[in-house]
């Protein structure tokens, strides 16, 4: 993820306390070796899974805190 973001910083638009979420799609082998599927600009962020109601939440927090 880090060498993507090299790859594209310059094309990333920097807006002053703005900040964008991306998301990685990843699928791992029966060794457990991640491969990357796909990055959305715009992920999905229903809470329609137990999973996600629990994640999301979270993820938004910390993020923010980050940001600030």
């Amino acid at each position: 993820m880090r060498l993507m973001f090299l790859q594209i910083k310059e094309k990333l638009d920097r807006k002053f306390g703005c900040f964008e979420i991306f998301g990685f799609d990843f699928m791992l082998d029966s060794l457990l070796n991640p491969y990357l599927l796909e990055v959305n600009m715009n992920p999905a962020m229903f809470l329609d899974t137990p999973v996600l109601e629990e994640m999301l939440p979270k993820l938004v927090y910390d993020t923010c805190k980050l940001a600030a």
